[in-house]
């Protein structure tokens, strides 16, 4: 009986250490899998500091961050405002964009400016209601007016912004 009972301990042991090889090498794929998401990460993140840096210089530089899209950063930043928009790149990196330079809408930082050529077109044309593919002077002004009004609606702008409009539309 000793025979046998020492098969049987020789079958445990060959049949434990199968399964200690087997969970080892699904350790082992799960760890390089890891490694490669850490990795894949840092380069991304390298990258996304990198592009910031480059945007700030930009904006530096020319005052503005209207980069054009066949400018190395032009991809970058569409694909970045387009994530701000749909609200899927996360709070930091928003804040991270910003404080680089960057603005969601490239009109956002000239408003006053946009404010201005509605004015004259009022002026000239005696109303404010811009026909849908105008630009003045190569603003997109009817896309421009299109935004602040749906950004008034939403409670999305100032005050001060509102009654500016308001004013044109008299």
């Amino acid at each position: 009986t000793q025979g046998v009972s020492s098969a049987a301990s020789d079958v445990y042991k060959r049949q434990a250490l199968q399964l200690i090889r087997r969970i080892a090498r699904a350790a082992m794929r799960r760890l390089g899998l890891l490694l490669l998401a850490l990795v894949r990460a840092q380069s991304d993140q390298a990258k996304w500091l990198e592009n910031l840096e480059q945007l700030a210089v930009f904006v530096g530089e020319r005052g503005h961050p209207d980069v054009p899209l066949d400018h190395p950063l032009g991809k970058w930043l569409a694909s970045t405002r387009a994530s701000i928009r749909r609200g899927t790149l996360d709070d930091g990196r928003v804040a991270e964009f910003r404080a680089a330079g960057g603005l969601v809408h490239p009109m956002e930082g000239r408003w006053d400016d946009a404010h201005v050529l509605l004015t004259e077109f009022v002026k000239r044309e005696g109303h404010a209601d811009v026909p849908p593919q105008h630009r003045e002077k190569g603003v997109p002004l009817a896309a421009w007016l299109r935004r602040q009004k749906r950004e008034a609606l939403e409670g999305l702008m100032a005050p001060s912004r509102i009654k500016m409009l308001e004013e044109l539309n008299r």
